[in-house]
C-alpha cells in the first residue's frame, strides 16, 4: 500500500492533469469570447510598443502573460495609429486591426493566447489544495481543489484571456502570502507578500481593495490575537512588502505616469470628474474635482493609466446599462444578481454539498468541538477578500451582465464547502465524495462549451436564456464551429449570422455569411436562406421572433440554425 501522503499527492496530480486537458480542449475547440478580441491585440501593442492605452480598464498582466507566446512565435501585431482618448474605448479598434492582419489565422493565435493562460489555472489548483490542507488536512485540501477543477465557471475563463480567473488565483495567493507572513513573520514571507499583491493589482483593478483589506485584517488580528510580535520588525516588513509591491506595479507600465498629482488627471466618472456625463459616450466631458484644492497636489500611487482605467470602469457602473435577469429586461441591475446567478450557474450537486456541510458544522458547534484558533483566524483571513470582493461587486448596479465578475469570491466558497469533510463520519464522507462525484461528471458533460452550463436547479443549458444572457449565456465562442459548418456545407447558401460582435468582418475570418441584423423585423427574416443564431440574441426584439419556432438543426448548446423558406422556417 502507498502511503497516504503519496496518494494524496498522485491525485492531485492527476486532477492538474485532467484540468490540463479540459482547458487545453476548450482554448482550441472554441472561439474567443467578446472581449478576447481586445484582449490579445492590446497586450501585443503594450508588450511590444509600450502603450498601455489599449483596454486599460483592465491592468495588463494577465494579457501580457498570454501575448508573450504568440510574440514568440511569430503572430506579432504591426504598429497601428488608432484615437485616443478619455472615453475611447481603443481596444475595439486594435481588435479589429488585427483581424484585418491576421485574417483567419487569428483563431490560431487566439488559441496560443489561451493555452498561455492556462498555467494560472493550474497554479490555482494547487494552491487552494495547499490551503485546504494547512488548515483543514489533506481530504479538505483534495475536495476544495477538486471543486475548483471541475467549476464550469473556471473551465470557461481559465482558457480565456480575460483576467477573471488570474486574477482569481492571484487575489487568493496574496491573501494565503499575507497569512504565512503573520503567522512565521520572515523577511522571505514578507517579500513573497509584496510580489503577490503587486500580481494581485496587476490582474484586475477589482483588487485595488486588497492592500487596505490586508492592512485592516492585520490590525484586527493584532487586536484579537494574544500572538505576541515584534512590532517594529513587522512594520517595517509591512513596508518592505508594500514598496516592493509598488515597485512591481509601476515596473510593469514601464514606470510611466508615476506620482503624478491627482489634481493633473482628466477623468469623466461623476465620482472623479465632478461632472455627470448621462449615459456611456465615446466623447465625455472631463473634468477633476480635485483640481485647485489642496488634495490636487496628492501624487496617486497607481500609475495614470491604471488610475484612468479604474476612472473609466467606475464610469461604465454609474450609467445605466441594459441588463437581463430572469426574463425581464432593464435598466441598470438588482443588487441581489450575482447570488441568483451563482445559484444557477453550479451544478445543483454543489448546493447538496453545502447543505450537508452546512449540517456538519451545525452538529460540530453544538458538541462544543473547536476548531482552534489558529484554523479559525486562517479560515478568516482566506474567505474574506474574496467575500469582500462579491459584496462590493454586488453593490455595483449600473449593470449586470457577468457573473465571472465575482470569481475572485470562488476560491472561499470552495474552502467553506469542503472544509466540513474533516468532521464527517464514514458515511457521510460517502455521501460528499459521491455529491463531489456528480459535481464534476455534471459539468464534465458540456465541455468545452462550459460557458453554456446550467445547473439542474434549472433544467440545465436548455433553460439558461430564461434567467441570464450576456457572457453567461453566450459570448461568441461559437465561431469556429460556426466556421465549420459553413465550409461543410458549400451548397446552403446564403447563410445569415444573428451574433455578437456584429462588427467583425466575418469574410476576413474565412466565414462566408452576411450579418443578418439589416433583414430582421417583426415579423421575421426579410430574406430567405440559412439562419445561424446565436441564443443570446434571441433575446431582444425582433430576433426573438426565432425563439417560439423549432430549429431546423442546432449547432452547439447555445447556436442554432434555421432554414427558413418563404418567411417560414424548414425543419
Amino acid at each position: 500500500m502507498l502511503p497516504s501522503r503519496r496518494l494524496n499527492r498522485i491525485f492531485l496530480f492527476a486532477l492538474s492533469l485532467i484540468q490540463l486537458t479540459m482547458l487545453l480542449v476548450t482554448a482550441w475547440w472554441t472561439g474567443p469570447g467578446w472581449d478576447e478580441w481586445g484582449h490579445l491585440p492590446s497586450g501585443l501593442f503594450s508588450l511590444q510598443y509600450g502603450d498601455f492605452h489599449p483596454y486599460r480598464v483592465n491592468p495588463p498582466l494577465i494579457r501580457l502573460l498570454s501575448a508573450i507566446p504568440v510574440a514568440l512565435l511569430g503572430g506579432g501585431m504591426n504598429y497601428e495609429i488608432f484615437p485616443k482618448g478619455p472615453g475611447v474605448r481603443s481596444e475595439v479598434f486594435l481588435g479589429l486591426a488585427y483581424i484585418r492582419q491576421q485574417g483567419p489565422d487569428i483563431f490560431y493565435w487566439m488559441s496560443i493566447a489561451r493555452t498561455g493562460a492556462i498555467p494560472i489555472a493550474i497554479f490555482g489548483t494547487f494552491l487552494i489544495e495547499k490551503v485546504g490542507r494547512r488548515l483543514g488536512g489533506p481530504s479538505v485540501g483534495l475536495f476544495a481543489a477538486t471543486l475548483w477543477v471541475f467549476s464550469p465557471m473556471v473551465i470557461a475563463y481559465a482558457a480565456t484571456i480575460t483576467p477573471d480567473v488570474g486574477a482569481t488565483v492571484f487575489g487568493f495567493w496574496a491573501t494565503w502570502s499575507f497569512y504565512c507572513w503573520y503567522q512565521i513573520g520572515r523577511g522571505r514571507d514578507a517579500v513573497w507578500l509584496g510580489i503577490s499583491v503587486a500580481a494581485a493589482l496587476l490582474s484586475k483593478s477589482t483588487w485595488i481593495v486588497l492592500p487596505p483589506l490586508l492592512l485592516l485584517m492585520y490590525l484586527i488580528l493584532c487586536h484579537v490575537s494574544p500572538k505576541r510580535h515584534a512590532w517594529s520588525k513587522r512594520w517595517k516588513q509591512i513596508g518592505v512588502a508594500a514598496l516592493l509591491a509598488w515597485l512591481l506595479v509601476h515596473a510593469v507600465y514601464d514606470f510611466r505616469g508615476m506620482l503624478r498629482p491627482i489634481g493633473a488627471l482628466d477623468f469623466i466618472s461623476q465620482t472623479l470628474s465632478g461632472i455627470d456625463n448621462g449615459s456611456p459616450t465615446m466623447n465625455p466631458r472631463v473634468g477633476n474635482r480635485f483640481s485647485g484644492t489642496l488634495l490636487g497636489w496628492i501624487p496617486v500611487p497607481l500609475p495614470a493609466e491604471y488610475t484612468h482605467g479604474i476612472d473609466v470602469q467606475k464610469r461604465d457602473f454609474e450609467g445605466k446599462m441594459r441588463s437581463y435577469l430572469m426574463g425581464e429586461w432593464k435598466e441598470g441591475g438588482w443588487w441581489y444578481y450575482y447570488t441568483v446567478a451563482w445559484l444557477v450557474k453550479v451544478p445543483l450537486a454543489f448546493w447538496l454539498i453545502v447543505a450537508v456541510g452546512s449540517g456538519l458544522m451545525i452538529r460540530n458547534c453544538c458538541g462544543h468541538r473547536r476548531l482552534g484558533r489558529r484554523r479559525m483566524i486562517g479560515i478568516f483571513v482566506m474567505i474574506l477578500p474574496g467575500l469582500a470582493v462579491f459584496v462590493l461587486v454586488s453593490s455595483q448596479t449600473g449593470f449586470n451582465h457577468h457573473l465571472r465578475y465575482v470569481l475572485p469570491a470562488f476560491p472561499a466558497v470552495f474552502l467553506l464547502a469542503a472544509y466540513p469533510i474533516r468532521f464527517a463520519g464514514s458515511q457521510v464522507r460517502k455521501l460528499l465524495v459521491a455529491l463531489l462525484i456528480w459535481f464534476a461528471l455534471s459539468s464534465v458533460s458540456i465541455v468545452p462549451r462550459s460557458y453554456a452550463y446550467f445547473g439542474e436547479i434549472v433544467g440545465g443549458w436548455r433553460n439558461g436564456h430564461r434567467y441570464l444572457s450576456h457572457s453567461n449565456l453566450h459570448w461568441g465562442q461559437d465561431l469556429l464551429a460556426i466556421r465549420h459548418w459553413v465550409r461543410e456545407h458549400p451548397k446552403r447558401r446564403p447563410v445569415y449570422l444573428l451574433y455578437s460582435p456584429s462588427e467583425v468582418d466575418f469574410h476576413r475570418l474565412g466565414i462566408d455569411v452576411t450579418v443578418g441584423t439589416g433583414a430582421m423585423s417583426r415579423e421575421g427574416p426579410g430574406k430567405d436562406g440559412w439562419w445561424v443564431v446565436s441564443i443570446d440574441q434571441l433575446l431582444t426584439e425582433p430576433n426573438s421572433w426565432f425563439l417560439s419556432r423549432s430549429p431546423t438543426m442546432r449547432l452547439s448548446e447555445s447556436t442554432t440554425i434555421y432554414h427558413v423558406v418563404d418567411g417560414q422556417v424548414k425543419n
